[in-house]
């Protein structure tokens, strides 16, 4: 059984990076910088239990909520 949970996380982990990835180049006409190259997840198996962490640089928060800096054009 935990065999299966586990490549079900597995699949699941990597599903939301791509689209996390997929988002980022919409909103930032194809970037592929530092955000992008850091979005990535870690599945950690013990025993009795599983665990799926997901991870980006630290301003990717406030790009995720639309902040886009001082000097943009644009408005969030």
């Amino acid at each position: 059984m935990s065999v299966n949970v586990k490549k079900e996380l597995d699949a699941f982990g990597k599903y939301i990076v791509k689209q996390s990835r997929t988002n980022l180049t919409k909103q930032k006409k194809n970037d592929r910088g530092n955000l992008y190259k850091s979005i990535s997840y870690d599945l950690k198996v013990s025993k009795n239990s599983f665990e799926l962490s997901f991870s980006m640089e630290y301003y990717g928060k406030f790009v995720d909520k639309g902040v886009r800096g001082v000097n943009s054009s644009t408005k969030a």
